[in-house]
């Protein structure tokens, strides 16, 4: 039924690039038989000096307090993107995020942060995460659903000299944005 509503709605109004269409994602826990599909797109997202190996994976998920989900495609069940985070007492700590390049500006990213966002408590009432100052896609991407520039962290990669911008969101600001919105 959804789905025939969402076909009728997509005829008389079709989605524009920057608009989110109604159940074209679902985001969902990340299993093991993802990984082929969430390495394939690590390698097409990072360099070769910032790509995260099966094994990284596997390590940071082994953790208690680490968890993965995906974007999955409703139609075809492809995994669209993915993104790790770790639950700590005061903060949810974002560790990584790509979307595959065939469904960027589709609203994969869009509709994971927003998850992410819905992560946050009383308790734990910020996200916050780094991201490599030449990045300037996620740079614009991130400060556009409102995080904020917090600071310039040098010495985070042990690969190259590049430095990495903290950024932050807290669940006062998430409630400014909505109601200004």
């Amino acid at each position: 039924m959804f789905h025939l509503l969402n076909a009728l709605r997509r005829k008389e109004a079709p989605v524009s690039a920057n608009e989110v269409e109604p159940l074209k994602f679902r985001v969902r826990w990340m299993i093991r038989r993802d990984m082929p599909e969430v390495l394939e797109i690590e390698q097409a997202a990072f360099p070769i000096s910032f790509r995260w190996s099966e094994d990284d994976f596997m390590h940071v998920l082994r953790r208690r307090t680490a968890i993965g989900m995906v974007a999955e495609e409703c139609a075809s069940e492809r995994v669209a993107g993915f993104f790790i985070y770790e639950s700590h007492a005061a903060a949810i700590e974002l560790l990584t995020i790509a979307v595959g390049t065939e469904w960027r500006r589709c609203g994969a990213g869009r509709l994971m942060v927003e998850r992410l966002k819905s992560k946050t408590t009383a308790r734990r009432r910020s996200i916050r995460f780094d991201v490599n100052e030449r990045n300037l896609a996620a740079l614009k991407f991130f400060s556009a659903l409102g995080f904020r520039a917090i600071a310039t962290r040098r010495g985070v990669y042990d690969d190259c000299d590049d430095d990495a911008i903290a950024f932050r969101l807290t669940r006062d600001e998430m409630r400014f944005r909505e109601y200004h919105q």
